[in-house]
Parts: structure tokens; C-alpha cells; sequence
């Protein structure tokens, strides 16, 4: 068990950081319900669960990243040079989270695990993570296709603008840090677009609310996408080649999944080649200090 997991409560650990957005976005009659399923999503790659992880895994694809990325947290040869360099990703209600996240060192503005938390609410239909569903109210937000990775990245700055800045005049310095900073490394972003978005959830009451009220649909209503396909996300830098149902960021078609039975084949085939004890010991490091990926 690596060091940073030893004594960390995945489920308190994610609720803290997810709360603030679900008390944002959900009435309080459906928070707890909301709150119970996505502190319960998050699964960090470690030695105990990779093989488990990759062998359950019906896309081939995400498997292959799933496998690159935990090699690449403990500092292993990955499986091809061109793999996919991804922190997070998330497949349903699923969120996989390297165990880098716990180390620290990425900008101080980003947090995977809110910005998968976010895809979460477009990722599954309303009776999936308990809430009340009908004709009309399918999905737990509305979420316009196009804005599905803005509403992510800003939802996940947002939430850090509010953690690192306690007075109205500090978090506004802050929004002039990150818009004079880098922007998310996501061609489908308009950084000048998700900048205003941000600038606009500050200055209102509830700015979770502004931020949905950006990424909506122009009209009410949603069509139909198949439900038996993730449609999932994954952060990645620029570039990244592999594409796949969990690849959102590096290819928007939504891929038809391989036979069950050699996907089943083949994910096994890889879980074994992945081996626990391989990997090198990686040096304690503090939880608290965590900010991302």
C-alpha cells in the first residue's frame, strides 16, 4: 500500500472535496444521496486494485490508460511511448485517480477529482445515483455537449478559488492569477469563454449555479445518446494520441466496444502483466498537501 493511501479515508477525503459543488447544484432534499454515490466514486490506482481494476474493465481502451497511467505514477516503463499522459479519469460513476494526485505539484487551480465529479452528473441518468426520475428530468444537470469540458474545468478552478481565497477581493486575485496563467490544456475550452464564466460565478450568490446556467443546453431539452456507452473523460496533455470511450479529450466519437469475450480476454492479459511488486518504492508524501492528479 503506498504511503500516501496508509491512512487516508478515500470516502471522507472525496465528500470534503465534492461538497461544496453538490450542495451547490442539488436542492438539500437530494444532496445526500448525491453526496453518498460520488464519495463512494473515487478509486485511486495502487497495487491492491490495479489488476482487479484493469480485469473488470470492459473497454480495451481504457484499460490500456488505466494501465499506462498507474505504471507511469510509480515511476515504470509504460507500455508504449506515445501513452497517454492522463491523471484522471472517469467512466460512469467511476472516477480513477492517479495516486500523483496525493503528491501534489500541479497547478494549484486544478483538481481532478472535482472535474471528474463534475462528468458524473452527465454520465448517468438520475435513478443511477438515486435521485427521483421522469420524462422531462433525466439526468441529474443539464449539460449543453459542447460545454461538457468547460463546465468540468470550471467547476474544478472554481472550487479551488473558493478553498484558497477567503474574502470576495482575494478570490477575485486570484481569477486574475489563473486568467493570466495557463488554460486547460483542452482544445474544446475557450479560455477566454471559461475565464468569463469563472469571473461570473464570483459575483454572484451562488456561483455553482452561474456556472450551470453558462454550460446549459440554449433549449430545454436533450437528445438521446446511448446509456450502455461511457461517456466519460480523461484529463490529458496536449497531444495525447490514444482515444477510447474514456478518452473524451482526445476523441469525441463514442467507440463500439469490443466482443465481451476478448475484451474480457485481453484486459486479463494485461492485469497480469501489470505485477505489483514491480513497481518502486515511492517516497511518503503528505495528503494534506494534495491539489491534484
Amino acid at each position: 500500500m503506498p504511503a500516501e493511501l496508509a491512512h487516508l479515508d478515500v470516502a471522507a477525503f472525496t465528500g470534503e472535496k465534492v461538497g461544496p459543488m453538490v450542495r451547490g447544484f442539488f436542492p438539500r432534499r437530494e444532496q445526500e444521496a448525491v453526496l453518498t454515490v460520488l464519495s463512494q466514486s473515487v478509486v485511486f490506482l495502487s497495487p491492491a486494485n490495479i489488476q482487479t481494476v484493469l480485469r473488470e474493465e470492459r473497454w480495451l481502451s481504457t484499460t490500456w490508460d488505466l494501465a499506462n497511467r498507474y505504471l507511469g505514477s510509480f515511476g515504470a516503463e509504460l507500455l508504449a511511448v506515445d501513452a497517454p499522459c492522463i491523471l484522471g479519469l472517469g467512466e460512469e460513476t467511476k472516477c480513477y485517480v492517479s495516486i500523483e494526485y496525493l503528491r501534489g505539484g500541479d497547478s494549484r487551480f486544478a483538481d481532478v477529482i472535482v472535474h471528474e465529479a463534475a462528468h458524473v452528473f452527465h454520465n448517468c441518468k438520475r435513478r443511477t445515483i438515486g435521485l427521483p426520475e421522469t420524462r422531462r428530468r433525466e439526468w441529474p444537470l443539464e449539460l449543453a455537449y459542447a460545454k461538457r469540458e468547460t463546465f468540468a474545468h470550471a467547476c474544478e478552478a472554481y472550487s479551488r478559488i473558493l478553498e484558497l481565497g477567503r474574502t470576495p477581493t482575494e478570490r477575485r486575485c486570484l481569477l486574475d492569477e489563473l486568467a493570466t496563467g495557463s488554460m486547460p490544456p483542452d482544445d474544446r475550452v475557450d479560455p477566454a469563454d471559461y475565464v468569463e464564466i469563472l469571473r461570473d460565478a464570483l459575483s454572484a450568490r451562488n456561483g455553482w449555479k452561474r456556472i450551470l446556467a453558462r454550460c446549459a443546453p440554449s433549449r430545454f431539452t436533450r437528445t438521446t445518446r446511448r446509456s450502455d456507452q461511457p461517456s466519460a473523460s480523461a484529463e490529458s496533455a496536449p497531444g495525447s494520441s490514444a482515444g477510447g470511450p474514456s478518452s473524451a479529450s482526445r476523441n469525441l466519437a463514442a467507440p463500439v466496444p469490443a466482443p465481451a469475450a476478448s475484451c474480457s480476454m485481453r484486459s486479463e492479459l494485461l492485469a497480469e502483466d501489470i505485477l505489483a511488486p514491480t513497481v518502486p518504492t515511492v517516497a511518503p508524501a503528505s495528503a494534506a498537501a494534495a491539489s491534484r492528479r
